[in-house]
């Protein structure tokens, strides 16, 4: 046997020991609510969101959503938001992760359903049902527009795992009140919806509006163009200012 064929068999031989080596598992789509009302929200939630990409790809990130109270009804209002992520191990390790984040971003002490600093919930993962640490899916899930609004958005193909109803679905059965308002801002460098997911159907519970057409603007002749205003507008003092 030539020195060759010897290199092209072993070649072989290790071609197929990679072959028949197990695929790592790419992992479980997992959902975690966002909440704050002390400190900054803006600031603690996008805190919360860098904490959770040190330990899980981020997937997408909803919008943030103003929301009321829930269980206490005397205190500021919140802001909130749902996260995907890809995640490779246990449950328990999932709700350990969301303990360790609110502690890093300045969870402190409260009363059941007060104000907080920083809250992150474990919603779901991967469709599991869990009667135990953490409670799989979220046992109020189905109750809070605050979680729900925000999950259709990034999510609309999510099914809750026990009822098979989906996030727009579950809005639906909901009272007007708590209400979430979805706001013009998302956590700043992250991505939208879902990878591989269609949009939520507009005007839904807890979603932007229809949009209306845009007018298209009339060609003018140049003398018209330029009677029209075609320069910047002055004020009465003489000032330049532009339209918002």
């Amino acid at each position: 046997m030539t020195t060759n064929s010897k290199r092209a068999k072993t070649h072989r031989r290790r071609k197929r020991k990679k072959s028949t080596r197990p695929r790592r598992l790419a992992g479980a789509l997992a959902y975690l609510g966002l909440g704050s009302n002390r400190g900054g929200r803006r600031r603690r939630i996008e805190a919360a969101l860098r904490e959770i990409s040190r330990a899980a790809p981020i997937l997408s990130v909803s919008s943030f959503y103003r929301t009321d109270p829930v269980g206490h009804a005397d205190q500021p209002f919140f802001w909130n938001a749902v996260v995907a992520v890809r995640w490779r191990g246990s449950a328990g390790k999932l709700l350990a992760l969301a303990q360790d984040v609110e502690r890093r971003v300045g969870r402190t002490a409260s009363f059941r359903n007060g104000p907080r600093e920083i809250d992150v919930d474990v919603l779901d993962l991967g469709g599991r049902r869990s009667p135990l640490g953490p409670v799989l899916p979220h046992p109020r899930l189905s109750e809070r527009r605050f979680v729900l609004a925000p999950l259709s958005e990034i999510a609309p193909e999510w099914r809750h795992p026990v009822s098979g109803r989906n996030a727009e679905e579950l809005l639906a059965r909901l009272p007007a009140r708590p209400g979430a308002t979805r706001l013009s801002s998302r956590p700043r460098g992250f991505a939208g919806r879902v990878p591989g997911t269609r949009g939520p159907r507009r005007g839904a519970a807890g979603t932007a509006g229809p949009r209306r057409p845009t007018p298209r603007a009339k060609r003018l002749p140049p003398a018209a163009s330029r009677l029209r205003g075609g320069g910047p507008r002055r004020g009465s003092d003489g000032s330049r200012s532009s339209a918002r």
